[in-house]
């Protein structure tokens, strides 16, 4: 479970026109936090190709469900989870394509993993199909 103060939480439908209205939520609710431009922008980045991943792979051609999008925070960090109701994943089985192979998509881990200090998948509880936490310290 996360270990701060929940500063947001929101339900969105898991489409790909929805993604700017959660890019401009996060950007807001954590310029409240007093992040720099370049730190809240590489959270909100993170959190897009996230999203992305749980609409595209997640949810895949049949684009129902939802994403709640939320951010905690505490002394040392700040955290966004989201959780879907998708298929469970195997977290653990889950890679972006090799760096060397130059193509279209699959970086999307590669940018989750390289804007964010750790990236959580706690158990989901009974009725939640995964849960994932992007977690970054404060500036």
């Amino acid at each position: 479970m996360v270990d701060g103060e929940k500063l947001y939480g929101r339900s969105f439908v898991a489409l790909p026109e929805v993604l700017q209205e959660i890019r401009a939520d996060l950007r807001k609710e954590l310029g409240r936090l007093g992040l720099s431009r370049e730190s809240r922008d590489g959270r909100v980045l993170a959190a897009d190709e996230a999203c992305r991943n749980i609409i595209r792979h997640g949810y895949g051609a049949k684009n129902t469900g939802e994403i709640i999008v939320e951010i905690f925070h505490n002394t040392k960090e700040i955290i966004v989870r989201l959780t879907d109701s998708a298929p469970r994943v195997e977290m653990k089985s889950l890679k972006g394509r090799d760096l060397d192979d130059l193509g279209p998509g699959g970086l999307g881990l590669h940018f989750i993993r390289k804007l964010t200090d750790r990236v959580a998948y706690p158990d989901p509880p009974e009725g939640v199909g995964n849960i994932v936490e992007l977690v970054k310290s404060k500036d």
